[in-house]
């Protein structure tokens, strides 16, 4: 027996039993204009959002409309998403305010798809879960930022939460914050300072002034270099409001990670005395 569910975005359609199947709802027409799956025709092509492959419309579970690849195509995101990324959107969404905030919104002038949008604040969000290169990430914050944007990347902890995980990556290059939602829409989106979380609330967005915090120390700073504004709850934020408090949350995670690393080079050094490779 499957455990069947539903789930409804205002734009995707996902059926899961056992296994996930991402479906879209909207998808363009032969004009470029926007097209819900419920008004589509069956016999005509559409194209993709993504990857501006062939779709066509079908009817799905419960006489729901839906698109489909004709010919699927590897690099697509729009068919390769998996539940967690599209729990995490949603979430997201359920976070701003109705009305100024938009799901897979397209930016055809610099050929991309936002995760989410919000519109009035000029924010983009950016899931990830799955593989990238750090060059597609500063490729995708170049390309929203020369259009005015302002490119928020979600990382998924169950990919990038650990610091060899992220080794090579560098994220004060990019403003970044980490979730763990599951396929359930269970978590939450924080900051992270080595080990140290912070919850943080991303429909409160900060303006930053470079002059503001040219005297805050380096970690602050680091965290600044590429970005204009921060999120009520972050460690920026928090050093704002509580100085002393934050700086001791830096200070600590420092102690801690430092500690883990001599604990852990200590025991890879017993091991191989032990097999005789030292």
């Amino acid at each position: 027996m499957y455990d069947k569910k539903l789930f409804f975005t205002r734009d995707v359609l996902f059926i899961s039993r056992g296994h996930k199947t991402v479906m879209n709802l909207f998808a363009y027409n032969e004009f470029g204009k926007l097209i819900s799956a419920k008004n589509a025709s069956r016999s005509q092509d559409y194209f993709c959002l993504e990857c501006k492959g062939k779709l066509r419309a079908k009817q799905g579970v419960k006489k729901i409309f839906h698109f489909f690849h004709i010919h699927q195509a590897r690099d697509c995101r729009q068919s390769k998403k998996s539940l967690e990324h599209t729990m995490a959107q949603n979430s997201l969404l359920a976070l701003l305010p109705r009305g100024e905030s938009f799901l897979e919104k397209p930016f055809p002038e610099i050929g991309r798809v936002a995760d989410v949008f919000w519109e009035k604040e000029k924010i983009v969000f950016e899931v990830q879960c799955s593989p990238i290169s750090p060059f597609e990430v500063l490729n995708r914050v170049r390309d929203y930022n020369s259009i005015g944007l302002t490119c928020i990347w979600i990382l998924h902890e169950k990919r990038f939460g650990g610091y060899l995980k992220t080794k090579g990556w560098s994220l004060d290059r990019i403003p970044h914050y980490y979730t763990n939602m599951t396929k359930d829409q269970e978590g939450f989106f924080y900051d992270r300072y080595f080990f140290k979380k912070r919850m943080v609330f991303l429909n409160k967005p900060q303006k930053i002034e470079k002059k503001q915090y040219s005297n805050w120390p380096k970690e602050i700073q680091n965290r600044l270099q590429n970005r204009s504004l921060c999120f009520e709850g972050d460690f920026v934020s928090s050093y704002l409001k509580e100085k002393p408090h934050t700086e001791d949350y830096f200070k600590e995670a420092k102690r801690k990670t430092y500690a883990a690393f001599r604990h852990l080079s200590a025991l890879v050094h017993i091991i191989l005395k032990n097999f005789g490779w030292r």
